[in-house]
């Protein structure tokens, strides 16, 4: 063989379509933030961004989590699922355009 894998790289690679859809998703949110509202909207949209890029990428981490809960100051005392995790991130993304759809009708 020409080439040979470095055992010490993960089996599969990192860029699934996942990531590189929901990616790009975000990219298109923070452009049109910056033509259409300015820099700071676009700042504030990487941030909207980043929980549920989180979520779709790495699920099992974010799944694992307990602790201090955000929502009414409860601790989350039990890991949720990685495929709830990274369908609720998927929601979250896709989000802002399904409430558009929904107001233009």
């Amino acid at each position: 063989m020409l080439f040979t894998r470095d055992p010490g790289l993960p089996a599969e690679s990192f860029w699934t379509t996942g990531k590189v859809v929901s990616g790009g998703i975000a990219l298109v949110y923070v452009a049109v933030a910056l033509v259409l509202l300015g820099p700071p909207d676009a700042l504030e949209t990487v941030a909207s961004c980043a929980l549920p890029i989180l979520m779709i990428w790495m699920p099992e981490m974010m799944g694992d989590y307990t602790g201090l809960g955000v929502l009414h100051g409860r601790p989350i005392t039990r890991p949720s699922p990685a495929g709830l995790v990274w369908v609720a991130g998927w929601f979250m993304l896709l989000l802002p355009p399904i409430l558009l759809v929904i107001a233009l009708r």
